[in-house]
């Protein structure tokens, strides 16, 4: 029965999307790159715990000539946001930052970046570009018909290494 329900809640997933298409690019989403200091671990350690962070989504809706934007909403693990009509109505790109707390964050596994033993070796930067994922939703609506979109974008962050302290 559950296989059922997934596969159907896929296929309904899927098709939303696929009406999205037809109708055109009506959500493009952007995102700022978001830089992470971190101070070298011990040798070992291969798991990271992030601290809170703070992305900035770029937003662009665009509904069909007979439709007016309702909202978008925004989901990052478990903090939502939502964009009425009235920020929608705005031309232009909108601009929205979204904070997500440490504890929505799951661990990143790591091998060998910012090593304090390794530190000489080791590089200063690592991008990780699937850090965390947004899924995005545009409802248009108009007298006689309504239309959802849907845009699943990968959040990345830049791991920066901290210079360990000299002797």
């Amino acid at each position: 029965m559950r296989i059922v329900l997934l596969c159907s809640a896929m296929a309904c997933l899927l098709a939303g999307n696929a009406i999205g298409d037809d109708v055109g690019d009506q959500l493009q989403v952007r995102v700022d790159s978001t830089i992470v200091e971190i101070r070298p671990r011990p040798p070992g350690m291969r798991l990271l715990r992030l601290p809170a962070m703070k992305f900035v989504l770029h937003i662009d809706v665009n509904c069909p000539n007979d439709l007016v934007a309702e909202s978008v909403s925004i989901s990052v693990a478990d903090t939502r946001e939502n964009l009425g009509s009235e920020a929608l109505a705005e031309p232009g790109t909108i601009k929205k930052a979204i904070r997500i707390p440490a504890k929505q964050i799951g661990p990143l596994g790591l091998k060998n970046f910012c090593v304090i033993d390794d530190f000489e070796r080791n590089a200063t930067q690592l991008e990780v570009r699937d850090a965390l994922s947004a899924q995005l939703s545009l409802k248009c609506g108009g007298e006689s018909r309504q239309t959802v979109i849907y845009q699943t974008v990968a959040l990345g962050v830049t791991l920066a290494c901290l210079q360990p302290a000299s002797d």
